[in-house]
């Protein structure tokens, strides 16, 4: 078994209410199904988180909720990537499109800094650039494309709220 198969296991008991019967029964029936591959117990793992992500999307009608939960479990799974020597920017462009959308649903103007620190000199150029939500949920420019960190952008947004001179938010 896998080192960090328990650590994940525990998360996903503890945190996505799964039952350790149903969890066991059904790595039993994966094992079953998939003879002889060496990443079986991660690769079962991994369904399950997406399993987890279904049950999310089709629970949770509100947008503050869904993304706010989608954000932990991607912030899971990013984890378990980056714990498994897997490049995880996907998860960060998931991550980085929860926190958009959130801020994105707010009643007033906000804009996505680019937080670009500690990753590479190629995303360090965009570190503090700020531009509007809806600007980066089309664009989309990070995680970086052109990142050249080995295990993949890790750069985020923060979210600024827009106020004007006397410092009021300014609406929408």
């Amino acid at each position: 078994m896998h080192p960090n198969f328990e650590l994940y296991k525990t998360i996903l008991l503890s945190t996505y209410k799964l039952s350790d019967k149903d969890l066991s029964d059904r790595l039993i029936e994966w094992k079953n199904k998939f003879r002889g591959s060496s990443d079986n117990d991660m690769d079962f793992l991994w369904s399950i988180f997406q399993q987890v992500e279904n049950a999310i999307l089709h629970t949770y009608k509100d947008s503050a909720l869904l993304y706010q939960h989608l954000k932990d479990l991607y912030l899971t799974m990013w984890k378990f990537l980056i714990d498994e020597k897997r490049n995880a920017t996907h998860m960060q462009k998931l991550i980085n499109y929860c926190d958009l959308k959130k801020a994105d649903s707010a009643d007033y103007k906000t804009l996505a800094q680019c937080i670009a620190t500690h990753c590479c000199s190629v995303c360090e150029e965009m570190d503090g650039l700020a531009i509007p939500v809806d600007q980066a949920l089309s664009e989309q420019p990070l995680p970086n494309s052109a990142c050249t960190r080995e295990l993949g952008c890790i750069c985020t947004y923060a979210i600024i709220a827009e106020r004007d001179l006397e410092g009021n938010l300014l609406l929408k």
